[in-house]
């Protein structure tokens, strides 16, 4: 086992342990992997997401102006997230609708 390996044991639900190993089993990858694969899939997200309360580095210097600066209220905090995430969506579901009109134009019935 490698020196950095931290070893543990956690107690799952029974139907999250299920979830997990059907998720493990998909993407043919051991439990052990699958689970460090999902928590560090889902910590870079919630921290990307969120990054006022990035944890996991303690010495992480942020360049997002929202975390520099301590005097903004929570609520305008909010805003700006809200604004963060819309403006992903939108940049997802952008690339997703143009995807949908080139094969609908490349369908020999849509020609005329």
């Amino acid at each position: 086992m490698e020196k950095d390996t931290y070893r543990s044991q956690f107690r799952l639900p029974y139907d999250l342990y299920l979830r997990l190993k059907q998720s493990a089993d998909n993407n043919s990858r051991s439990l052990n992997a699958e689970l460090i694969l999902l928590l560090e899939e889902g910590l870079d997200l919630r921290d990307k997401l969120n990054p006022r309360f990035y944890v996991h580095d303690p010495n992480h210097k942020s360049k997002d102006p929202l975390v520099v600066d301590k005097n903004i209220t929570d609520e305008e905090y909010m805003q700006e997230m809200i604004a963060r995430v819309k403006k992903e969506i939108s940049k997802e579901l952008s690339a997703e609708f143009e995807e949908k009109i080139k094969l609908w134009v490349k369908t020999p019935s849509n020609k005329k």
